[in-house]
């Protein structure tokens, strides 16, 4: 009876992630689906879960009406910037809050986490008003500044993870004559690369899909990054969804590649050999 019970409480289980799966994968699917129909499939009823026939020339109006392959060029390069500066910044900052002991530094790792709770609306026409006396606005410079230098999200993070590490880590390195940067570039670096890969993820997502800073900061449709071409794919009176669709499955797929590229380290985060390779 319990072997019975067992497997029907195992079959239910699998019945109800696998609802929740396609419920889950399914606004994907109609999306990439809707890339492949033609505009009056669209709007046929009842609709047609399999576009037939398959339209591909979607994708390429996507490229050819608006500069579309420039604010792809943009997006990539102001995310990887922030992106970057942001992991060294915060693994350096959690490092210092978790292994070195200075002055004030619970007060101060207090105050930087005080900043999560501001909203970026409280500081955005701040924000915007000095950006513009000093000539950031419609820069991409004035979409990295902002960013890049501050991530209290990633501080706190990263200094729960390195708080794990041992101090014997630290105390050999001293004995072997490593400074502080050498002890964190070859000892602290190589210990976190699976709360870095994480990071690194949320802080792509992030950036990859911010509109607001873009949409108050960019003028100049050339300087566009992609939420904001996306935007401008919606018409007043009348919107292409096919063409819109296949503009969002190329705006998705670099997310899904820098997930599967780290997603091994992902799985080593919440396992345990997170904890063997932290502790070896």
């Amino acid at each position: 009876m319990k072997a019975k019970s067992k497997k029907v409480f195992s079959i239910i289980k699998h019945i109800i992630l696998i609802t929740i799966c396609i419920i889950m994968i399914f606004p994907f699917y109609w999306m990439i689906a809707t890339a492949f129909k033609d505009t009056y499939a669209v709007y046929e009823y009842p609709p047609k879960i399999f576009p037939n026939p398959l339209v591909v020339s979607n994708f390429g109006k996507v490229w050819e009406l608006l500069p579309f392959g420039q604010a792809f060029v943009n997006s990539i390069k102001i995310v990887l910037t922030v992106v970057v500066i942001q992991l060294l910044t915060a693994s350096m900052a959690a490092f210092a809050f978790a292994k070195l002991q200075f002055k004030f530094r619970e007060l101060i790792f207090l105050l930087v986490l005080a900043t999560m709770m501001i909203p970026e609306q409280v500081i955005m026409i701040p924000l915007f008003q000095m950006f513009q006396k000093v000539g950031l606005i419609d820069t991409h410079l004035g979409l990295i500044l902002p960013t890049a230098f501050c991530y209290p999200f990633g501080i706190f993070m990263l200094r729960q993870f390195i708080m794990g590490l041992p101090d014997s880590i630290m105390e050999a390195g001293k004995i072997d004559g490593c400074s502080y940067p050498g002890i964190f570039f070859k000892l602290t670096l190589p210990l976190i690369k699976p709360a870095l890969s994480s990071l690194f993820i949320f802080s792509f997502l992030q950036n990859w899909n911010s509109f607001l800073y873009p949409m108050l900061f960019l003028n100049s449709q050339e300087k566009f990054t992609l939420p904001l071409m996306l935007n401008t794919f919606k018409g007043l009176y009348f919107t292409d969804w096919p063409v819109l669709m296949a503009a969002c499955s190329i705006v998705i797929l670099p997310v899904v590649l820098v997930y599967l590229s780290a997603q091994k380290y992902i799985c080593l985060l919440y396992t345990s050999d997170a904890a063997d390779e932290r502790s070896s």
